[in-house]
């Protein structure tokens, strides 16, 4: 359709739906989907990364489950991991980090 819009990272999206290569997010508002970047890596050298709307975060096709959607953000990229956070608690490619200390680690040490 005329609404189809390439984003970045295998991300997409039209008036309907937002996809990931290909895929409909099931849960993804269009309007307000975002995909997002960091300055801690160049465009060119990551493809997954974790995107957001007004209500989730988004990690590929899955929806993350965040404990603070106003301060999730990336905080470091080493292949193959995309390490982000909120207030509470650090994700590693979309999972939940079930401890501070387990986040840490990969924050410091990927």
């Amino acid at each position: 359709p005329l609404s189809f819009e390439v984003l970045k990272h295998g991300y997409s999206k039209d008036k309907q739906y937002v996809f990931y290569n290909n895929i409909i997010i099931e849960k993804a508002n269009p309007s307000t989907f975002e995909v997002l970047t960091s300055t801690l890596w160049s465009e060119r050298d990551i493809y997954d990364t974790y995107a957001k709307d007004n209500h989730f975060i988004f990690f590929k096709d899955r929806t993350v489950e965040v404990h603070d959607l106003a301060s999730f953000h990336i905080v470091k990229y080493k292949y193959p991991y995309v390490i982000a956070r909120d207030k509470k608690y650090f994700y590693k490619n979309g999972v939940r980090e079930q401890s501070i200390l387990a986040g840490l680690k990969f924050s410091l040490f990927f």
